[in-house]
């Protein structure tokens, strides 16, 4: 394993796992945190990456990202686009495959719109010049897995302590609400993906109890009003820290790779 900088900052780093250059196939893995969680890192992925290496050879990269409250969205997302990039410049990666773990998917799901999202995030905050491309990029599959892909119902649901942690990583309750497709009152359902995989699995575990299966019905209802087409999947793997190390997971992203 091995560590690259995609930029300057310490936490704007990629871990590559495992690559050989004739793959034509790179799982890329998006870790969770809140947005905040120093714990949360691209090492989460160690056990379920070491599953999958052990049963089919495939390139594995995972990224890391700054962190709230030092920046606020949509930073989170510039800086996956840029380590997409890095990966796109300095390895042959192929058909990528996305892997995300609760803000992980949040973000993962942000990309399929990630230049409206960060247009519209910088209308809350101080206007960048900040330049976002992935048009090289060829995403062939996302794995959502235990997944926010709505702030407001998030907040609804849980009130002040997870309104908190949504709080620290944006600037203001209105550009929260336009961060997710599911939430944004500018983007419509008609919207189109400006990155159109075509293969979304979607995964939650029953067991977690940090997100019940609200955004997870969310996410399957907004698919649905796009005609847009899903797999859902879920199973006793865990809680929400657990779900992402188990052998049961890894084996349903290797099944749909």
């Amino acid at each position: 394993m091995t560590l690259y900088s995609y930029g300057s900052h310490p936490l704007q780093t990629i871990k590559v796992y495992h690559h050989n250059a004739s793959n034509k196939k790179t799982i890329v893995f998006i870790h969770g945190g809140a947005w905040r969680d120093p714990a949360n890192t691209f090492d989460d992925f160690d056990t379920m990456t070491s599953y999958i290496k052990g049963k089919q050879d495939i390139n594995m990269i995972g990224i890391n990202y700054r962190l709230s409250p030092e920046i606020k969205h949509p930073y989170h997302l510039i800086d996956v686009v840029d380590a997409l990039n890095y990966i796109l410049d300095h390895f042959d990666s192929g058909e990528i495959l996305l892997v995300g773990h609760s803000v992980g998917a949040t973000l993962v799901l942000q990309l399929l719109n990630y230049k409206a999202l960060v247009e519209i995030g910088f209308r809350y905050d101080k206007k960048n010049d900040v330049k976002v491309d992935l048009s090289r990029i060829n995403v062939s599959s996302i794995f959502l897995l235990d997944g926010i892909y709505d702030n407001v119902e998030l907040v609804k649901e849980y009130g002040s302590g997870y309104e908190e942690f949504v709080a620290n990583a944006f600037v203001s309750k209105e550009q929260y609400a336009e961060a997710t497709q599911l939430s944004s009152k500018i983007l419509t359902w008609d919207t189109p993906f400006e990155l159109l995989p075509s293969k979304f699995i979607i995964t939650q575990s029953l067991q977690d109890e940090l997100l019940s299966m609200k955004q997870t019905e969310l996410l399957v209802d907004y698919f649905k009003h796009r005609r847009t087409e899903y797999q859902l999947f879920t199973g006793n793997w865990g809680l929400h820290e657990e779900m992402y190390r188990r052998e049961e997971v890894a084996d349903l992203i290797i099944a749909n790779v």
